[in-house]
């Protein structure tokens, strides 16, 4: 994987920080379509194996009021509390880097680093792990293509009907 000199010095001293915190790795789900991409709250993980793939968490900023009608802000550690992968503590890990060394590092600095196109036309999604205590980037990712699987019943006009299965491809006319 290849990132600009800028960025890989950056990376390397906020990879060094957080191995300082106790963490191995560093986990960011991603995805995307049509012109837009997202990404999810940096998990992180002591453990000393590689972390397994499971739903990505989003931490909910905001919550339905029923008596007002309306949404209304949470506190970060409220909106953290449903996640599972020490994001909350991984964000305060960011916000102390940033400040000591007025960076700007978070979810996004690792998913740019990714070389392929997620984001556009049918997308894409997956997983970037750092591996902390290598300095490299997994990624586990995916891109989409169209493609159609599906069964056509076609009637004839003398009342008999036929099923034609195709995969992969468009109805001929």
């Amino acid at each position: 994987m290849s990132v600009s000199e800028k960025t890989a010095l950056k990376l390397e001293k906020f990879r060094k920080f957080m191995l300082k915190k106790g963490y191995n790795y560093l986990t960011v789900y991603y995805d995307g379509c049509g012109d837009s991409g997202e990404c999810y709250e940096m998990e992180g993980h002591k453990s000393s194996t590689m972390p397994e793939e499971h739903a990505a968490e989003q931490a909910s900023r905001s919550q339905w009021n029923n008596s007002t009608g309306e949404f209304e802000k949470v506190s970060e550690e409220e909106a953290y509390s449903k996640c599972n992968y020490d994001q909350y503590d991984v964000l305060k890990s960011i916000k102390q880097y940033n400040k000591e060394n007025k960076e700007n590092v978070d979810e996004w600095t690792l998913i740019d680093c990714i070389e392929y196109d997620f984001c556009n036309g049918e997308g894409g999604q997956g997983r970037l792990v750092f591996d902390l205590k290598k300095g490299v980037f997994i990624v586990f990712g995916e891109q989409n293509y169209q493609s159609c699987s599906y069964t056509l019943e076609k009637h004839k006009i003398n009342g008999e009907s036929e099923i034609i299965n195709r995969d992969d491809q468009m109805p001929q006319a």
